[in-house]
């Protein structure tokens, strides 16, 4: 074999470990992502909420920016187990940083088979949006 053939060969080694190091990295940040999550909905797991009373939302604005946003009343959730509506809200807070509010749960229908695909399409323009910067 040539120089030529062992340095295409070491580059190839040096390709294989840094991909290997970098799904580690990945791998590590998606378990400390999990711990954090199973914490907070630990928080959640002593509340026994079976169903939630049905209300009109409102929306309210805060006084000043830094001023804490006041709770809106649950909402209808519309068949959904409270646990579920728990676990979910324990979801949108740990990913979602700052004040936030959940204002509806809508279940998708696991019968039509283009309706999850359908969610996650919708979910993806969702975040394409939300990264531009507004005019």
């Amino acid at each position: 074999m040539t120089d030529f053939t062992y340095i295409i060969w070491w580059i190839g080694i040096a390709f294989v470990f840094v991909m290997f190091w970098q799904i580690a990295k990945s791998l590590q940040s998606i378990a400390v992502t999990f711990r954090k999550f199973e914490e907070f909905v630990k928080k959640f797991e002593h509340l026994n909420i079976t169903e939630l009373p049905p209300a009109p939302l409102t929306a309210t604005a805060p006084a000043s920016p830094s001023a804490p946003l006041a709770p809106l009343p649950a909402a209808d959730s519309g068949g959904i187990p409270g646990e579920l509506v728990a676990v979910i809200a324990a979801a949108v807070d740990a990913v979602i940083s700052g004040p936030h509010r959940i204002l509806s749960i809508n279940p998708v229908d696991g019968q039509d088979s283009t309706q999850p695909t359908l969610a996650w399409s919708v979910e993806g323009r969702r975040q394409i949006f939300q990264s531009h910067a507004l005019r």
